[in-house]
Parts: C-alpha cells; sequence; structure tokens
C-alpha cells in the first residue's frame, strides 16, 4: 500500500520506538528446545525478557528425536513447558491447526486440532484460536482454553484490511 503524507510521521515515530524496545528476534532455522533454552538463559540475565515467542513451532526440533511427527511434536510440547516452568518464563508458541473435516474451513479451530498432536493442547497452560470464514475479511479470536481463569469462550472480531496486511478495529456493517 501506500502511505499518505500525514502517515509518514507517525512510521518514523514507530519505527524509533520499536528501535528502542527491548526485542530480541532469533531466526535460526530448526532451532532446538536446548538451543532456545542457553539463548533464553542468557538474554533473561542479561535483559530480564518476561516472554519468548516461537513463531511457528512445527519448524522447531525437540531434543527427543522421532521419525513420528506426532510423537516429535509431543516432545517438543513437553519440553516447552518444561523450559517455561523452570526458567520462569512464559512461552508463546504460535502452531498450525488440521481440520477434523477438511469441507469445514470456514470455522474457528477447536482445541483437539492443533497440527500433529492435542499433547500441545494438553500443555498449554491458555489456547487461543484463530480463524475467518471464506471471503470474510473478518477474523475471529476465541480462546479456547484457560488453564487458571475463567473458562468459556471469548470472541474477539477484527477486520482484516488486505491493501495493508493488518488487522484493524471491526466495523459492523450490518448495525
Amino acid at each position: 500500500g501506500f502511505l499518505s503524507q500525514s502517515d509518514w510521521p507517525k512510521l518514523t515515530n514507530a519505527a524509533g520506538k520499536l528501535s528502542e524496545a527491548p526485542i530480541f528476534i532469533d531466526d535460526t532455522a530448526g532451532l532446538s528446545v536446548l538451543e532456545l533454552r542457553a539463548k533464553a538463559r542468557r538474554l533473561k540475565s542479561q535483559h530480564d525478557i518476561r516472554l519468548i515467542i516461537v513463531d511457528y513451532l512445527q519448524l522447531m526440533s525437540p531434543n527427543q528425536k522421532s521419525d513420528n511427527e506426532t510423537v516429535r511434536m509431543k516432545n517438543l510440547s513437553r519440553e516447552l513447558k518444561l523450559m517455561a516452568i523452570s526458567e520462569e518464563v512464559p512461552i508463546m508458541a504460535i502452531s498450525s491447526a488440521t481440520p477434523d473435516d477438511v469441507t469445514k474451513l470456514d470455522t474457528v479451530p477447536t482445541l483437539g486440532q492443533t497440527a500433529w498432536s492435542r499433547q500441545i493442547a494438553y500443555d498449554a497452560d491458555w489456547v487461543m484460536a484463530l480463524g475467518r470464514a471464506v471471503n470474510s475479511d473478518v477474523i475471529e479470536c476465541v480462546f479456547r482454553k484457560n488453564r487458571n481463569g475463567f473458562m468459556g469462550d471469548f470472541m474477539i472480531q477484527v477486520d482484516f484490511d488486505k491493501g495493508y496486511y493488518r488487522y484493524k478495529d471491526f466495523e459492523d456493517k450490518n448495525a
């Protein structure tokens, strides 16, 4: 997309704030939990990190190898859970979902649809699922699990702006 003249100062200001933020990105391919733990310990002692985000869990390598993908994901899930407990840093792991019925791709995934292993959903303290209807720009965000809080579904609706590839406040076009 294109930025208007009034958007440039906002972008510059946001970029300045972001460059000063204590955010550390590691894009090591096939990172193992053992390697992540070592990096997390170092960053925690030097910068007191308070959150670890794993973008696309299925690309990580567990310490215990397996040719079976379900067992591999089960091992990975357990290792991340134990790491979060021992390092006292919450870990947000982003995972894909697999539909139970491939003809129903227009629904928010259920708790049991975590790709490759339901163990991920079991180990997690909370699970949030995103989904959208076919030909819709409305993203539904549903909390499927909250181990230490209120049980039930919360739905947050946001619009997806394809032109700028961003989420924005939901506008009910029927109201």
